[in-house]
């Protein structure tokens, strides 16, 4: 059965197999991680839109009141503004999380962001390419959650993504995966896509569903 492969910008969370089509992918290429930047991000921009809506609202009212003789219909449109902001602010943060992402693919390792709901910023490196990575925490949302922005470099270039779980992890299945691609890159396209926080029967259970796959 073929699989039935989804626009990777158009999924909130990923999960094994990582069967998604994303821009400029080789016909060969395959997907063996996928990742965002944490969903706290997300929430935390949507909060801030939600506190200066609000302040927003408030000013507009007390001015409102104070200078105009008709406060029904500027209270109607101000609020009417506000939430035609809100809804705009909302669309504009979540499309722009959702761009964020970080693939390790048998051929490389791109990283996707935006900061518009329109365009898309590919960089990439090739894994032959890649020198080393490094994992840095910073501040107490990273402490706290256990969070890191992760440093992928080469000898001209380098990548970094920001707020990520599981940063030490990936590294070392980069490694692995760099490995490979070194010394037989033809395993790479049945080598087991990195899983993350599953437990000891959900990887059994992965383990059996797809046979094909080894580590």
């Amino acid at each position: 059965m073929e699989p039935n492969f989804l626009d990777i910008f158009k999924v909130d969370s990923f999960q094994f197999p990582y069967d998604y089509l994303f821009p400029e992918q080789a016909e060969d290429e395959l997907i063996l991680y996928a990742t965002r930047e944490h969903k706290i991000y997300l929430y935390l921009r949507l909060l801030f839109l939600l506190l200066v809506s609000t302040i927003i609202v408030v000013i507009s009212f007390s001015f409102s009141n104070l200078f105009s003789s008709s406060t029904n219909g500027a209270n109607s449109f101000i609020t009417g503004i506000s939430a035609l902001f809100l809804f705009l602010g909302y669309w504009l943060i979540k499309l722009s999380w959702q761009k964020k992402i970080l693939l390790i693919t048998n051929k490389r390792v791109i990283k996707f962001s935006s900061l518009n709901p329109i365009t898309k910023n590919l960089s990439c490196l090739e894994l032959g390419d890649i020198k080393d990575s490094s994992s840095i925490s910073k501040g107490y949302v990273h402490s706290f959650l256990k969070l890191a922005n992760l440093n992928i470099n080469s000898s001209d270039d380098n990548i970094v993504f920001k707020n990520i779980l599981l940063t030490l992890q990936t590294e070392k299945y980069l490694a692995k995966v760099i490995d490979i691609y070194k010394h037989d890159k033809d395993l790479l396209l049945s080598f087991k896509p990195f899983t993350e926080n599953l437990d000891v029967y959900e990887i059994d259970k992965i383990n059996k569903q797809y046979p094909g796959y080894w580590n």
